[in-house]
């Protein structure tokens, strides 16, 4: 079983908007685990043994939600677990264009 975590950037005015993200995984049938540190960093660790539909499905579902996808995409960074584990971690997603992606293909 391999992560994918979304991070969601401590800055940003949660609100209701990551209330909102949880129900949207929920009803794609995905189940975060949820962890809220001390520094205000919320992180939704995703457990899949098919990353790619994993990633493909919170893309479509929520990345680019006409409600939140906006907000969603300012806010966030998503990395999961290479071949080898987190020592091989790949960045599928940042909200600052200017970092290099990972694919899953």
């Amino acid at each position: 079983m391999k992560c994918l975590s979304i991070r969601i950037n401590p800055k940003s005015d949660l609100g209701n908007q990551l209330e909102r993200f949880v129900e949207l995984s929920k009803s794609l049938g995905r189940y975060p685990e949820i962890d809220y540190e001390d520094n205000g960093i919320v992180y939704l660790n995703y457990f899949s043994e098919r990353l790619p539909e994993l990633w493909r499905d919170l893309r479509e579902g929520i990345f680019e939600h006409t409600e939140i996808g906006t907000w969603v995409r300012a806010v966030c960074e998503v990395v999961c677990e290479g071949e080898a584990g987190w020592h091989e971690a790949l960045l599928l997603y940042h909200y600052d264009k200017n970092e290099q992606l990972d694919s899953l293909d």
